[in-house]
């Protein structure tokens, strides 16, 4: 019988062994899950913290974007067009303008610049082909 007794005290001493090691492994498994969460949370402040500081960066990129174009506006303007008329009579040479000032219509006749005096009417023309 001590054979038997024997073996069943240390079935009893491996059994609670065994309950033992169990416990552990179950508080292992348990803070290993603690230590992953408390991580992933530390990851999740961090990744926040990065989005705010962007947020902020893209927010001040946004104000000196419009800083500029403000600066730009005040100090700049946008050129103006002159109208076409302006234009052509400010080129015009003044031996042109003193040419057309007596006539009634400037459209009708054009006078070459390198020979004032040779003129082209148009009008006539017009008038001979019709007739």
């Amino acid at each position: 019988m001590s054979d038997q007794s024997d073996i069943e005290a240390r079935i009893a001493a491996l059994s609670d062994k065994l309950q033992n090691r169990m416990r552990t492994a179950a508080k292992l498994k348990k803070e290993q899950k603690k230590e992953r969460k408390d991580k992933l949370r530390t990851q999740e402040v961090t990744l926040k913290k990065q989005i705010e500081k962007y947020d902020q960066l893209i927010n001040e990129g946004f104000a000196e974007i419009a800083a500029e174009k403000s600066d730009h506006s005040e100090t700049y303007s946008k050129p103006k067009i002159k109208s076409p008329k302006s234009s052509i009579s400010e080129r015009m040479s003044p031996a042109y303008k003193e040419d057309i000032v007596g006539r009634s219509s400037p459209r009708s006749t054009i006078v070459t610049p390198e020979v004032p005096s040779y003129t082209i009417s148009f009008v006539d023309e017009e008038v001979k082909q019709d007739s």
